[in-house]
């Protein structure tokens, strides 16, 4: 949560005024960062999305040019059946284990 008040700080933008989408990136950004046990940068952040309008709004889109973040990143679920993903216990409550 602290690294989202960073980044909306940073481009002095309420968070009533950015795109839900734009939101899921920080938010994703800084989920990724963190399961890599690794603290969110900003300036890391900006390399790979930059801040633009989007109508009435702001959001941050992906720089072009520039690879996600987090590798072959899907757009949709479309085809999420056909990939295996592996979770290891530090995604899952003690109760789950």
């Amino acid at each position: 949560m602290r690294f989202l008040i960073r980044v909306l700080q940073f481009f002095r933008v309420h968070i009533c005024q950015v795109n839900p989408f734009g939101l899921s990136h920080i938010n994703h950004f800084e989920v990724s960062c963190r399961a890599q046990n690794r603290k969110p940068d900003l300036n890391v952040f900006r390399y790979f999305y930059e801040f633009i309008t989007a109508g009435d709004w702001y959001t941050f889109a992906h720089r072009k040019g520039i690879p996600y973040p987090s590798g072959d990143e899907r757009s949709s679920l479309k085809s999420w059946k056909d990939h295996f993903f592996w979770l290891d216990d530090r995604c899952l409550p003690a109760e789950m284990s």
